[in-house]
This record gives C-alpha cells, sequence and structure tokens, in this order.
C-alpha cells in the first residue's frame, strides 16, 4: 500500500508506552485529512423513478423537472433536490456528462443543455426529435471551468411547440479533471 497505510500500521501495530503521542496520532491525522481532500471533486446525481413533467413556452430553456438522488458526491461539489448544482472550490477544470430519457408528443424537437450560472454551456446542447410512441433518450458531455460559487443546470426546451415532456430518467456525473 502506500505511505499513510505503513504509518497507521506502525501507529497501530505500537506496544511501546506513551510512543503514540497526541503529535504523533494528529500528524497522521493531518496526513489522511490532507489526501483525502485533495482527492479530485466529484459528483453523480439521478432520477429514474419520479417521471416528472416538464412544460415552457416555445424555444425557452426551462429547468428539467426532476427529483435527483444523489449518488456520489466528494471536494466541494453538491446537488440540490431539484437538480441544482453548487460548487465551492477553487477553481478547476470539469467534465461533465449527462444522459436524459423521456417521452413527448410526436415530432416534438427537444433541446437539452447544461447551464452554467443560468447561461447556456454552447457545447453543450444536443437535440433530439421524438419519434412517434417511442422513448428519445438525449446524451451530453462537454468540458467546463468552474470557481467557488457557480452553478449548473441540466434544462431543455422544444423549438417546434410548446414544451411538454415526461421525464423517465437522467443521470449526471461531473468530475473534476
Amino acid at each position: 500500500m502506500g505511505q499513510l497505510y505503513d504509518f497507521a500500521e506502525v501507529v497501530k501495530n505500537e506496544t511501546t508506552p506513551n510512543a503514540n503521542s497526541a503529535q504523533r496520532i494528529g500528524n497522521w491525522m493531518e496526513l489522511a485529512a490532507t489526501a483525502i481532500e485533495t482527492l479530485p471533486s466529484a459528483l453523480n446525481f439521478f432520477d429514474f423513478s419520479t417521471s416528472g413533467v416538464t412544460t415552457g413556452s416555445q424555444d425557452v430553456f426551462v429547468p428539467l423537472n426532476a427529483t435527483v438522488t444523489q449518488g456520489y458526491q466528494r471536494n466541494g461539489i453538491s446537488v440540490n433536490a431539484g437538480g441544482l448544482v453548487s460548487y465551492t472550490g477553487s477553481p478547476k477544470q470539469f467534465q461533465f456528462s449527462f444522459i436524459i430519457s423521456f417521452l413527448g408528443a410526436t415530432n416534438r424537437k427537444i433541446h437539452a443543455a447544461m447551464f452554467k450560472n443560468d447561461e447556456l454551456w454552447p457545447c453543450s446542447e444536443f437535440v433530439a426529435v421524438i419519434p412517434s410512441g417511442a422513448e428519445v433518450t438525449i446524451p451530453s458531455q462537454c468540458v467546463i471551468p468552474l470557481a467557488a460559487g457557480d452553478t449548473l443546470h441540466v434544462r431543455v426546451k422544444c423549438s417546434t411547440h410548446a414544451l411538454s415532456i415526461t421525464l423517465d430518467n437522467i443521470n449526471v456525473i461531473i468530475k473534476e479533471l
């Protein structure tokens, strides 16, 4: 294993009286905390069951109606139940990817994209046309810089009619590069 593990083994197996001083234990804990907190930031969240309906005016992006579950979170990036991602760490580059599956009226042209601080992140927008009686899936991935206070949110729109879709599922992964 690594240096932290080796040091932990020494501390754990120490038999000399008073050898595991507060300084020795504190030093190991500080090294361990530093190693843990410098792991890359990452987040995964999803909604596989709520069947939220998202509606809106034609050609206007709106937040996707979902009730998300956080599957994994580490180091400064988090999500609320509505899917709004918040970042509190130092400036870093992230890769995000999402995949959305939904149902809606036939021949509707649906756009899905990631918004950073309420602005469309251009390389994230992808489009699909709903075929007759079928579920549609739209994937997206892109690289995005984030700094403390930035937010991300998946939004959708219909460019051919008023928007009305029913979410089947969404899975989002955001990870530090």
